[in-house]
């Protein structure tokens, strides 16, 4: 039997690429792994220096998924021989298998000021909208402004025996790793947990790159010197260009992105802990440090899938709680699983986003009222902080469904109508009929349309839709095309 290190069965590496960046969280991030200290989910942090932990196998996995969604669609397996298996490694069956091209480190975090904060969550009950009880826990992130230092090296090989790869592959496996690599830095690819409801967005801030070459005795010898050292390489704002990359994988990706802003009507509450008053806003730092109003993307999903439930109810559409659970996830709990109750991550992506303007000083006092006797309750008065609207109040909101992979004409159909119930939601935001946060029941959470653009995206053509102040501007072609996604929603009505 001939060692897997002789010269016939070696790979014979011809190019090692080392890149390096800092990621700078634009979003908080929880990078976890699972553990808890009562009710609150912890984070990871470096065992000798205690800094923030982003591992490597994190990175490397959402890397992956990225590729797999982008050669295949949403939901897509992954097939044998992809972009995804030829970078990242493939098992071919118990024994064998092909190792990864690309290492990728654990990456340690820094930043000034306040590194971590506190995040509360409720479960919700969906028939009483109310808290579930017990359903509150707690969950610790890393700040916005938090900065990771990348490291990833990809090997090229002259020779394969497993014939996954050869060295006529390096420019695809190069401008995949680019594609993937340029969407982390521009926060298409969240990282960590919670990412389908905002968290773990980020950008690069110069990129450095350094390519090895072993086919000469230099190349080598430059690479045993240094190979090991951060990079001093200048910086590229394009990764694209730092790599000299021209093929980039296509996109097969579907999908509706929403992509709108809205002035605030009144106040917003969205509850949080605080020390001077009951309730106040909740408050996440910005790059600069500073606290600021959030919009965060769970109080935005919790309220589009009530709405959606009670749009689908009112149209007397088919199989309507499993159309929103698919839409927006399913919790199977402790049952035992099975086709009903085994959970899903939700298609419908919320992003987290900060408040501009807006007046958080004031603090409102409230009193409880008995209604028996028309007088105040012992010990009913709070103090409530919201975020109260000025001219300049501007609250945007960023939501995409996608499409899933290889899916029937039925299937398709009824995504349509999926993109239909966001639209009808879009409007009730837009017109103030549906209220964000706490308190809606005394007027807090409207919100008024300034502006949307809606974006088609299929594998055969892309399209822009912008909404200015009135629907009425749009041409009849738009309206057709938005149209078709109702019209698809009407038909599941039953009867």
């Amino acid at each position: 039997m001939t060692s897997r290190h002789a010269g016939s069965e070696s790979r014979h590496i011809a190019r090692r690429i080392v890149i390096e960046g800092d990621l700078v969280l634009q979003t908080p991030a929880h990078f976890g792994g699972g553990e808890s200290d009562g009710t609150t989910v912890l984070l990871l942090e470096d065992p000798l220096s205690g800094s923030p932990l982003l591992p490597g196998a994190s990175l490397a996995g959402a890397l992956r998924h990225y590729l797999v969604q982008r050669e295949f669609g949403f939901r897509a397996a992954e097939e044998s021989g992809s972009l995804a298996a030829q970078l990242f490694g493939t098992a071919y069956d118990r024994n064998r298998g092909a190792q990864s091209r690309v290492i990728v480190d654990d990456a340690l975090g820094s930043g000034e000021g306040h590194l971590l904060e506190g995040r509360d969550g409720v479960k919700i009950n969906e028939k009483y909208r109310t808290a579930e009880e017990g359903g509150l826990y707690s969950f610790n992130v890393w700040t916005v402004g938090t900065c990771f230092s990348l490291r990833l090296e990809l090997c090229l090989y002259q020779h394969d025996p497993n014939d996954v790869a050869t060295a006529d592959d390096a420019d695809r496996l190069v401008g995949a790793l680019a594609t993937a690599l340029t969407a982390v830095g521009e926060g298409q690819i969240p990282l960590g947990g919670r990412k389908h409801r905002g968290y773990g967005r980020a950008k690069v801030t110069g990129w450095r790159v350094r390519d090895y070459r072993f086919e000469t005795s230099e190349g080598l010898v430059d690479w045993l010197q240094h190979g090991g050292l951060a990079l001093n390489e200048p910086t590229h704002a394009s990764l694209y260009q730092a790599l000299g990359v021209i093929e980039m994988p296509e996109d097969a990706r579907s999908f509706v992105r929403i992509d709108a802003e809205f002035s605030l009507e009144d106040s917003l509450l969205i509850r949080a802990g605080a020390d001077i008053v009951d309730m106040a806003h909740l408050m996440s730092r910005n790059a600069d440090g500073e606290l600021q109003a959030v919009l965060s993307g769970t109080s935005i999903a919790g309220a589009l899938r009530a709405r959606t439930q009670k749009i689908a109810a009112t149209l007397n559409v088919r199989h309507a709680k499993k159309l929103i659970d698919d839409m927006f996830g399913k919790y199977g709990g402790d049952r035992e699983i099975s086709e009903e109750s085994e959970p899903s991550a939700s298609r419908v992506i919320v992003e987290e986003h900060l408040i501009e303007g807006g007046l958080f000083d004031p603090v409102q006092n409230r009193v409880r009222i008995d209604r028996f006797t028309g007088g105040a309750f012992d010990t009913g008065l709070f103090g409530q902080q919201p975020v109260f609207a000025n001219e300049d109040t501007m609250v945007p909101i960023k939501l995409e469904l996608r499409y899933p992979a290889n899916a029937s004409e039925e299937e398709l159909l009824r995504v349509d109508a999926e993109a239909g119930l966001l639209l009808l939601t879009l409007k009730d935001l837009w017109t103030r009929d549906l209220p964000l946060g706490g308190e809606s029941s005394i007027g807090r959470g409207r919100l008024s349309g300034r502006k949307a653009t809606i974006t088609l995206h299929t594998p055969e053509f892309q399209n822009e839709i912008s909404l200015r102040d009135s629907p009425h501007a749009l041409s009849p072609e738009e309206r057709d095309q938005l149209e078709r996604f109702v019209t698809a929603l009407q038909g599941l009505r039953r009867g």
